[in-house]
């Protein structure tokens, strides 16, 4: 971003952010796509609010992915979307994951697919002699003696006569270990029954050659049709979880090769070793050594030649891998989280159920946000929403974004505005998406203030160690709890880090003056080296519960024991570790309220957010001075400036009050910007004036009227209803002396789930998200008054709301893994209307 950026022309800006920084339409192409419906589609993406767009290939388009009707489809899309002003971002695949081109291993490069090393045959025997017929592809066997549960490997040289001398009588396990072609499952857009399974195959990702086909025949046909408009309408490329989820080893014809050269051993001897039950600690430390290598080819031979073919092309690379916020598989699976992530343009994660929701400790965003904190990347991408099921409300759209926003998540791709447009709350869709437009640009444009680096034992989870990575999350989750941010890196981010008197810089920008370690196993040397140098320096490094055991350098099988033990400070809880930290931003007596904070050049960017169904009254204490501080009114799309600050000159403080999952945007500035209003930030409580529960008239449709209290549909007799239902209730307010010169408000804490507000004909608004705040101080009058509230729902009610439905998506969801999880969070929103309290209170 503008290094020269002004406060002035952020507010100016605010309501329209550029294209580049807003949320992203997940425009997928499903059967037949005509020009009539690819511009119907169009105009209706552009009036909800979006400015960008990624085209991927849908079930059974046609015309067919990659044939060249495909590609004059796309190009024609291409130019239409440049008509409206609409930026494009192109999926590489017919679906996912990143890497199969459809049909085209399958059919033209079959000795290009993926491989791997895998048990090919398994048996028992009695006996020492062992029957054996060895192919090309056979690499040993592993022995395993049942009666004394003793394990043999076997090399391809002593059996290649086809017979195996076992080394005693006994009853043995055989397992003949073999490489071959195996492929991660692929869903294929035009696969005859849409399955997810392994019938068309990926490329071998660690061949370089098989990713170069890739990329002619995708990328590179791609730039032969609309070339002209790569870094203009055409921003770049989207890959989606590329990755190795087999049942064997990853596995290329030269890995035994590359492994020698880089580990300086033969690794060929132990491969059988790799598929016992449970692997000694030799074992472990081999296997260690396997991941390491492996995962680094993966590293050069896909991501970073998509990535250099895209940076060559004036396009972007964006990529999101597997299993994100399930460690353990990630690491099986992709092998290196950072090491992938340094070749992408713009590094992502993976929201598409909900790993992020109320219940859940997610920490897992910031690994993509750490990489784009570290390399000095405006923007951290989400994929978000897929499988998070019809029935959601606006407001659960709102929370799993200002989750991830807390942690500086700032650019989204979605689709469900626009699959769900038959959802009673969609009038709302643009007001939503305008509100991550808004919070998006503002992140874009400042930048992080995180002082923290939190180190994430890659190490040790290739080696089997998987209660380091475990911690370093606890680590992780505790230190966003008490408003301390951080970065996540590992020994492959140290390249963009410097040491410079007691603080590392990440491109000499950003400053990091603490590194805190979990209790790790192993230590890579150049970490060890670049600890001790920062440590001796003046830096602090705080080891959690105790300090690595061992240091390794070129291979795992080689180390000395950790003996540095004056190199940092062991704390042994997260209470005592969080005060060793000095916070810039403190919310006293909270561990609900999340707080990013960020700078916009001298001015301060704070965004909060309470992510409890509890309000928060208490103070906040900026621990930095600024002459002004200036609040974001969302219901307004404004700043306002904040008069209610007490300063002592070196730090502010705020006395607030946030409701449930309610968000502020504060910048604390020395600059005055012209024509913004004062506000003053509520300080308490509200306190009821007058309980509006009893007696309304409820209106389903215009002939059918119920006089009730307020009561879910469910309990009224409409548990199917989906739409909007009309409450109209006339009450008496009386004249006080209290009241005068105070602003009164409805509040509607419990809405199911949106709903637009009239008092005395006169129009309010409508909320679908917290806070369900109503300023009627102007409508209000002394006397009599009419309050009609619409109220809308979502179409979980529909789907779900009687037995016979229910059932049958049930059966239904038995032969469909994602309806199977969205018909889970569905039955949760059921529950649908206007329920109590409703009351006229103000805040005093």
């Amino acid at each position: 971003m503008n290094e020269s950026i002004k406060l002035s022309s952020i507010f100016e800006e605010i309501n329209n952010p550029p294209a580049t920084a807003s949320i992203i339409h997940w425009w997928i192409f499903s059967d037949e796509m005509t020009e009539n419906r690819i511009n119907a589609e169009l105009d209706y993406i552009s009036s909800l609010g979006f400015k960008q767009v990624l085209i991927a290939a849908g079930h059974n388009v046609s015309p067919k992915y990659l044939t060249n009707g495909w590609f004059e489809m796309v190009k024609f899309a291409v130019l239409q979307a440049k008509k409206r002003g609409v930026k494009v971002w192109i999926a590489d695949e017919g679906s996912y994951p990143s890497g199969f081109a459809g049909e085209t291993f399958n059919k033209k490069y079959p000795h290009k697919r993926m491989k791997a090393i895998v048990v090919e045959k398994e048996f028992i025997i009695e006996g020492n002699l062992c029957k054996v017929e060895p192919h090309s592809g056979t690499i040993g066997i592993l022995a395993k003696d049942i009666n004394q549960n003793k394990y043999f490997a076997f090399e391809r040289f002593e059996f290649s006569a086809e017979f195996l001398y076992l080394p005693y009588h006994s009853t043995w396990q055989i397992k003949v270990i073999s490489s071959t072609y195996r492929t991660s499952p692929t869903r294929y857009v035009h696969h005859p029954t849409g399955a997810k399974d392994t019938t068309y195959s990926l490329c071998d990702y660690l061949d370089y050659e098989a990713v170069n086909l890739f990329i002619s025949e995708v990328y590179e046909k791609y730039k032969a049709y609309m070339g002209e408009e790569f870094g203009k309408t055409i921003i770049g490329f989207f890959a989606d979880e590329p990755d190795y989820s087999i049942s064997g080893l990853p596995y290329t014809d030269n890995m035994f090769d590359i492994f020698y050269n880089e580990k300086g051993y033969d690794v060929k001897k132990y491969i059988p070793h790799f598929f016992r039950e449970q692997l000694d600690e030799e074992m472990k430390r081999v296997k260690a050594d396997y991941w390491d290598v492996w995962s680094n080819i993966f590293t050069n031979t896909f991501f970073k030649q998509i990535y250099n073919w895209c940076e060559a092309n004036g396009l972007k690379f964006v990529v999101h891998l597997n299993h994100e916020d399930m460690i353990e598989q990630l690491i099986k699976s992709e092998g290196q989280l950072f090491s992938h992530m340094k070749y992408v343009h713009i590094p992502a994660i993976d929201v598409i159920w909900r790993q992020i929701w109320y219940n859940k400790k997610a920490v897992f965003p910031k690994y993509a946000s750490s990489v784009s904190h570290i390399k000095n990347i405006a923007q951290t991408f989400s994929e978000s929403f897929a499988v998070y099921g019809q029935g959601i409300s606006v407001e659960q759209i709102k929370w799993v974004v200002d989750y991830q926003f807390a942690m500086d998540v700032n650019l989204f791709l979605t689709s469900i505005f626009k699959y769900l447009h038959d959802h009673p709350q969609n009038y709302l869709f643009p007001e939503v998406i305008k509100y991550i437009n808004t919070i998006s640009y503002l992140l874009y444009v400042s930048t992080p203030c995180t002082k923290v680096l939190l180190y994430f034992p890659t190490s040790d989870l290739w080696a089997g160690e998987n209660i380091s990575a475990l911690k370093a999350m606890e680590i992780g989750n505790a230190l966003l709890e008490n408003q301390i941010d951080f970065n996540f890196f590992d020994h492959s981010l140290l390249e963009y880090l410097e040491i410079k008197n007691q603080r590392i810089y990440a491109n000499n920008r950003k400053e990091y003056n603490i590194i805190i370690l979990p209790p790790i196993k192993y230590l890579p040397q150049e970490m060890f080296r670049f600890l001790k140098l920062f440590s001796s320096k003046g830096g602090k490094i705080i080891f959690f519960e105790n300090s690595p055991l061992f240091v390794y350098n070129k291979t795992f099988t080689s180390f000395f024991h950790f003996a540095d033990r004056e190199m940092g400070v062991v704390v042994d809880s997260i209470k005592h570790l969080s005060k060793m930290v000095e916070k810039d931003i403190t919310v006293v007596d909270s561990r609900d309220v999340r707080v990013l904070h960020k700078r916009i050049e001298g001015n301060h960017l704070i965004f909060l957010f309470n992510d409890s169904s509890i309000p928060f009254l208490g103070k906040i204490i900026l621990k930095f001075y600024r002459r002004n501080v200036y609040v974001w009114d969302q219901t307004q799309n404004k700043f306002l400036t904040v008069s209610s600050i007490r300063s002592n000159g070196k730090d502010i403080q705020l006395d607030l009050y946030m409701h449930p999952y309610q968000t502020l945007v504060l910048i604390a500035s020395d600059e005055y910007v012209d024509s913004v209003q004062k506000t003053d930030l509520l300080k308490s409580l509200p306190k009821t004036i007058l309980e509006l529960n009893d007696n309304w008239e409820i209106h389903f449709d215009k002939d059918f009227v119920l006089l009730s209290d307020l009561k879910d549909w469910q309990s009224l007799g409409y548990g199917d209803y989906s739409g909007n239902v009309v409450y109209r209730k006339t009450f008496i307010f009386s004249h006080d002396s209290s009241f005068k010169n105070k602003r009164l408000f409805l509040y509607c804490p419990n809405i199911r789930y949106s709903a637009k507000v009239w008092l005395n004909q006169k129009y309010l608004g409508a909320r679908a998200f917290s806070p369900f705040i109503w300023d009627i101080t102007e409508a209000l009058k002394i006397g009599e008054n009419e309050l009609v509230i619409e109220v809308q729902n979502t179409p979980a009610a529909a789907l779900l709301g009687i037995q016979e439905k229910l059932e049958k998506l049930r059966k239904e969801a038995e032969k469909n893994f994602y309806l199977s999880i969205s018909l889970k969070f569905d039955l949760e929103m059921v529950q649908s209307g206007l329920l109590p309290p409703v009351a006229i209170v103000s805040f005093e």
